[in-house]
């Protein structure tokens, strides 16, 4: 988020416009590993569950079940998580304190163009997307994995070391993932 830059208060107004970036919630335009915006402008649009759902959603994987599961985020206990969408069950889960967590309320991610990249371990990729952050501003990033025979979105965290997926009831952690991301 913040670009080397030798004056000190020119490092300050970029972590400010790092921070009030992060906290705009619906149609915000995320910015390019670069800091410019494209023609294929990645955006948050806001949804109910039951939808209407808007089109170009950005596929996270499938579930167990088959239904297809996109990327979305919702806020819960003072956090913006990334979370699974499952428009054909009118659902929608983050992971948080230990459980799967059901939520009403999500933005879904929109755009053509991304790419999963493989990560492990806390890591993240160039260019990848930022899908929330903790009531602390530690940023969240957009992530998948396989558990169980599905292949479910959820958040990594850094400083933990892996992803959470919501699962099952649960809050799963895994230590290999895929992450989205710009290219």
């Amino acid at each position: 988020l913040a670009i080397i830059i030798e004056h000190s208060r020119r490092v300050v107004v970029e972590q400010r416009k790092a921070t009030v970036r992060l906290k705009l919630s619906v149609s915000t335009i995320l910015p390019t590993r670069d800091n410019h915006q494209d023609k294929m402008a990645t955006a948050w649009i806001s949804c109910s569950v039951h939808g209407p759902y808007p089109p170009h959603m950005v596929p996270g994987g499938v579930d167990s079940d088959g239904a297809q599961i996109f990327v979305g985020r919702a806020h819960h206990a003072g956090d913006l998580i990334p979370a699974k969408v499952i428009p054909d069950k009118s659902a929608a889960y983050v992971a948080h304190g230990g459980q799967e967590t059901l939520v009403d309320q999500v933005e879904v991610l929109v755009q053509k163009q991304l790419i999963w990249d493989r990560a492990t371990a806390g890591q993240v990729p160039l260019g990848a997307i930022v899908g929330g952050h903790t009531s602390d501003g530690e940023p969240l990033y957009v992530g998948r994995t396989m558990h169980e025979g599905s292949q479910t979105v959820g958040k990594v965290q850094c400083s933990h070391n892996c992803i959470y997926i919501p699962y099952g009831g649960a809050e799963v952690s895994v230590t290999i993932y895929d992450v989205l991301c710009e290219r």
